[in-house]
């Protein structure tokens, strides 16, 4: 087998010596994890100092300059680690407002780069995989990849009827990468349960490890995909390539070549109709996945769009989160109540989710403050934009919403519906997208027989939403 990788590098012409290994060790990548969260505390620590000795001019210039050289570390450690690592780098990268645009700049490229496997650990994938090299499977194939994530890499190649597939390669070792990575940050589990004295421990954990075991099977990603595809099929403004399932396998997905450019590309031309309209299509498609379907895909960075001619392709369906059509009830339900102001219902509805352990001490007037705020969009009748200092609000910990979120509940099954809820609305600010989401919301709530509620008058919003 060796001899073999070796031959088929030789005949790519690709240098032995090039960089490309995964560390898999649990004791290397906590050393790695260990010196970089040294590098970045030490920076860290000197933007905070230097905002209390120098003019508010001077902090701005230092801060910003400490945010880059974080970013900066972050990237070249991150990328060689890939994994877990790397996945929340890339989250850190696009739920990013409180940073400066140079840190902002530098965390990005997370999102479309990282440093590639050699393509001889490439060629063992398939050979573990399907018993034949890619040359053999494919009628030309690309042994550079163009583009490289946190658990694979995606190739061009070409099938012997003429179609130009995208072919994603699982990192040899990525599981027990993340299975390291996921033991070695079982002691964030402990730290959050002291600071968040009423989230049940070990939750969250279980969830993130089940999303990921689920993520390295490429199998059930394309299956997802698919499942999506025929979903959204016909509908105007998205697209879903097709998978070719009869050439995937557990570390390999098949799926047809989507041309497009990124969010980043289409920002620097796209007019402020074409924002408004991708935005519009982006929330419309997870709030009607979630609502209608009970299924929506759990990794929205923007990363996993293109643009192209007017559509938006979506891509990448390994982290799908399935709920029940109970909880699925009980969050329309909960919206619901906002929306008409049931503020009793809604009260009874965080209790019922178990979301609220101690209701006695919980004070739920900041808790609906703070999902109005959330869900602004939707209280008002007028067409609403989504900014960066709206989601500046909504992550800025420093707020006053909720002083008694220390005393909360996320239930498992909530955990990734929020990373969606966030995700999708960081990529709305970036577009700046401007439209009736109010509408695009109350139809997945509403049936079309039942009256809608009235929006909230300026004197209910400036009483909810003030700071």
């Amino acid at each position: 087998m060796s001899k073999l990788l070796e031959l088929y590098e030789a005949e790519l012409g690709l240098d032995p010596e090039a960089r490309g290994t995964l560390e898999i060790s649990s004791a290397s990548r906590n050393f790695a994890l260990t010196k970089l969260g040294g590098n970045v505390l030490l920076r860290t620590l000197a933007g905070v100092l230097t905002r209390w000795v120098a003019d508010d001019g001077q902090a701005s210039a230092v801060s910003a300059h400490t945010h880059a050289a974080v970013a900066r570390n972050l990237v070249e450690a991150l990328g060689e680690l890939k994994g877990l690592a790397m996945k929340l780098g890339q989250t850190l990268g696009y739920v990013d407002f409180l940073l400066s645009e140079e840190a902002r700049a530098e965390l990005r490229t997370l999102l479309s780069s990282a440093r590639p496997l050699r393509a001889p650990r490439v060629a063992q994938v398939f050979l573990e995989d399907q018993q034949r090299l890619p040359r053999e499977l494919f009628a030309e194939w690309s042994p550079q990849p163009f583009a490289v994530a946190s658990i694979g890499q995606v190739h061009r190649a070409r099938l012997g009827d003429g179609r130009v597939v995208a072919v994603k390669v699982q990192y040899p070792g990525i599981e027990a990468a993340l299975e390291a990575d996921l033991s070695s940050a079982e002691w964030l589990d402990r730290l959050a349960s002291l600071i968040f004295r009423g989230q049940e421990r070990g939750v969250l954990m279980a969830e993130l490890r089940e999303r990921l075991a689920e993520e390295c099977d490429y199998r059930l990603e394309g299956r997802n995909q698919e499942e999506f595809r025929l979903l959204w099929a016909g509908s105007e403004g998205l697209s879903i390539p097709q998978v070719h399932l009869s050439l995937c396998s557990r570390h390999i997905l098949v799926s047809d070549f989507s041309p497009g450019e990124s969010l980043e590309s289409f920002l620097e031309h796209a007019t402020e109709a074409e924002r408004d309209r991708a935005g519009l299509s982006i929330l419309s498609f997870f709030i009607a996945s979630f609502c209608r379907h009970g299924v929506f895909n759990a990794d929205p960075h923007p990363g996993n769009y293109l643009f192209f001619e007017g559509k938006i392709i979506l891509l990448d369906f390994g982290c799908v989160k399935r709920m029940k059509r109970e909880q699925i009830d009980r969050w329309r339900c909960l919206l619901r109540a906002y929306l008409e102001r049931k503020f009793d219902v809604a009260r009874a509805l965080l209790i019922q989710m178990e979301m609220v352990p101690d209701p006695a001490h919980y004070e739920f007037e900041d808790h609906h403050r703070m999902v109005l705020r959330t869900y602004e969009f939707a209280l008002r009748q007028a067409p609403f934009q989504f900014t960066v200092a709206f989601m500046r609000r909504l992550v800025d910990v420093r707020g006053r919403d909720n002083r008694g979120k220390f005393r909360a509940n996320l239930p498992k099954d909530w955990l990734f519906a929020n990373r969606m809820v966030l995700g999708s609305f960081a990529i709305l600010a970036r577009l700046e997208a401007k439209a009736d989401f109010r509408s695009a919301l109350l139809d997945a709530l509403y049936e079309p027989c039942e009256p809608r509620p009235a929006p909230y008058s300026d004197a209910e919003l400036a009483f909810f939403l003030r700071n």
